[in-house]
C-alpha cells in the first residue's frame, strides 16, 4: 500500500489533533474517590467520556465498559490487533512553568500533563485510525482501541476488562519507548516492618524518615539521635566519604543529622544518590544501641550506600535478554514502637520470582523483619522473531529512518502481564519528555510519527 496520502492527512490535521489532546488535557484526570459508576472518580469518568465523543466522531463503533476501560473497534470482523492506552494521569506537581492541565504549544513542542503520558499517544493512535478510516481503507480484521483510566494507580482497568471481555491475540500500547519493547524485567516491591518497642538507652535512634515512594532512589532522609553531641557527629560526618550533603543541628538530648541525594527511578538506581542508604551508613558508625540499631545495622549489610546491584543481598544476577537486576532500599521511617519500609526489586526476565522471594525471606526474616509483597510479578518475554514484531520494526523504520530493534525495560509497562502484548512508543530515542515531572511535553513531530507509525502496524497487521 501507498501510505503517502495517509501520511499526508496526518500531517494536513495536526492542528485538530492538537485540539483533541487540549480537551483531554483539560481534564485533570487523576484518580479520585470512587463514586455511583465512577470507579476511579469524577475526572477519570469524565475524560473516558470525552474520548469516547472524539472515537465516535471518527466513527468508531464505542463500548464504555463502567468506566474501567472504553472500547472503540473499527469494523465489525474478528479482531486480530489491539491498542492499549489509558487517560488517567500522575499529579501536576510543582515546577510548572505552564499551566499543567491546558496544553501549551511552545514552536515544535506540546506541553501539559499527559502529553506524553499517554494522552498525546492515545490521540495519535485515534488519528492513525482516523486517517485510515477518512481513506476508505478496507481492513479484513478488526483494529481495536482500548482507553483505560487506572494505569498510574494499580491497573484495575486493565484486570477488569481481562476478566470481563479478554485480549486480542496481539496487543500494542504506545506507554513507554520506540522501538518495541518485548523484554520487561520481573518486579518485586516489598514492605516490611519490626518491632523496635523502646527501652532504656543512653544513645538511641528517636526517629528515622526516608522516602516518598517505593519506585524511586530517596533524595532525602533525617534522623533524631539522642545522647550524641553535634560535636561527635560533625567529626564523624567530617571523615565520611559520600557524596551527600550533610547536616547535623542540635535538638533536646541529642541531634537531627539530614541527608541529602539525588532521586532517581528504581530500575535505574546508577543515576541517583541514595540518601537513606548513606545516612544509615552514619549512624551505624555512631555505635549506638537498641532494637533499631541493630536492624539498621542488618540491613546496611544488605543495602551498602549506593549499592544497586544486589550484591550484598545475594542477588547480583543478570540475564542476556534483559540485564542485570537492580534492587533499591528506597522507604525507611522508624519511632519508637516500629520500623518499617519498602524494596524495590527489577530482576532478570529469564529468574523465575520465587527464586526472589526465597533470598528476600532468608536475608530479612533473620534479622527482625517481617515481610509482605506490594507488587510480585514474573519477568515478560515475547519472542523477537514473531512476524508481527518484525511488522513493527518495519513501520518504525519506514517513518523514522532510523533501525528498528527490539529493547528489554525495568519497568512495567502496561501489558506486562498480557501474553503477546508489547510497548511500542510513544517515546522517540533520545528525546526530553519530562514524563511525569513539570512541563512534561512532547514534540508535535514525534506525534505525528507516532500516528503514522500506527497507520503502517494496523494496516499491515489487519490488511
Amino acid at each position: 500500500m501507498d501510505f503517502l496520502s495517509i501520511d499526508r492527512y496526518i500531517d494536513d490535521n495536526i492542528d485538530l489533533m492538537l485540539k483533541d489532546l487540549g480537551e483531554l488535557i483539560e481534564i485533570p484526570s487523576k484518580r479520585g474517590e470512587p463514586c455511583d459508576d465512577m470507579p476511579f472518580g469524577k475526572d477519570c469518568a469524565e475524560v473516558i467520556k470525552k474520548a469516547q465523543e472524539q472515537a465516535e466522531k471518527i466513527g468508531l463503533k464505542t463500548i464504555n465498559h463502567e468506566n474501567y476501560m472504553l472500547e472503540c473497534n473499527y469494523n465489525d470482523s474478528d479482531t486480530a490487533l489491539g491498542l492499549i492506552a489509558h487517560l488517567d494521569v500522575v499529579p501536576e506537581g510543582n515546577g510548572w512553568t505552564y499551566e499543567p492541565f491546558k496544553l501549551s504549544v511552545v514552536g515544535n513542542k506540546a506541553i501539559g500533563r499527559g502529553t506524553i503520558d499517554d494522552k498525546g499517544p492515545a490521540e495519535a493512535v485515534l488519528y492513525a485510525v482516523k486517517a485510515l478510516a477518512e481513506n476508505k481503507v478496507k481492513l479484513s480484521k478488526n483494529v481495536r482501541i482500548l482507553l483505560g483510566a487506572a494505569e498510574e494507580t494499580g491497573m484495575e482497568d486493565l484486570e477488569y476488562y481481562r476478566e470481563k471481555v479478554g485480549f486480542p491475540p496481539i496487543m500494542l500500547s504506545p506507554d513507554a519507548a520506540f522501538p518495541v519493547i518485548n523484554v520487561e524485567k520481573g518486579l518485586c516491591q516489598i514492605e516490611f516492618s519490626g518491632d523496635i518497642t523502646k527501652e532504656t538507652y543512653q544513645r538511641y535512634i528517636k526517629s528515622f524518615k526516608s522516602g516518598s515512594v517505593v519506585n524511586a532512589v530517596p533524595d532525602n532522609a533525617s534522623a533524631e539521635v539522642i545522647g550524641v553531641s553535634k560535636q561527635e557527629a560533625d567529626k564523624l560526618i567530617t571523615g565520611e566519604n559520600t557524596t551527600l550533603k550533610i547536616s547535623v543541628s542540635d535538638i533536646s538530648g541529642g541531634v537531627l543529622i539530614k541527608a541529602e541525594g539525588k532521586s532517581a527511578h528504581a530500575s535505574t538506581p546508577e543515576l541517583g544518590d541514595n540518601a537513606l542508604t548513606g545516612l544509615v551508613k552514619v549512624l551505624t558508625e555512631l555505635r549506638l544501641d537498641g532494637k533499631i540499631a541493630k536492624i539498621l545495622t542488618g540491613l546496611y549489610e544488605l543495602f551498602p550506600y549506593n549499592e544497586g546491584n544486589g550484591e550484598h543481598f545475594g542477588l547480583k544476577i543478570s540475564d542476556n535478554k534483559s540485564g542485570p537486576l537492580t534492587m533499591v532500599l528506597s522507604l525507611l521511617n522508624a519511632d519508637d514502637e516500629m520500623i518499617s519500609g519498602g524494596i524495590d526489586i527489577r530482576f532478570p526476565a529469564t529468574v523465575p520470582l520465587c527464586e526472589i522471594k526465597k533470598t528476600v525471606s532468608s536475608r530479612l526474616l533473620p534479622i527482625g523483619l517481617q515481610i509482605s509483597y506490594t507488587h510480585a510479578l514474573e519477568g515478560h518475554i515475547v519472542d523477537d522473531n514473531e512476524p508481527f514484531i518484525k511488522t513493527l520494526l518495519s513501520a518504525y523504520t519506514e517513518v523514522t529512518g532510523n533501525e528498528g530493534t527490539c529493547l528489554s525495560e525495568g519497568g512495567a509497562t502496561y501489558l506486562h502481564t498480557v501474553n503477546g502484548g508489547v510497548a511500542f512508543g510513544a517515546e522517540m530515542p533520545g528525546e526530553i519528555t519530562n514524563m511525569h515531572g513539570a512541563n512534561e511535553q512532547i514534540s508535535i513531530d514525534t506525534l505525528k510519527a507516532i500516528s503514522k507509525i500506527y497507520a503502517r502496524a494496523i494496516y499491515n497487521i489487519c490488511r
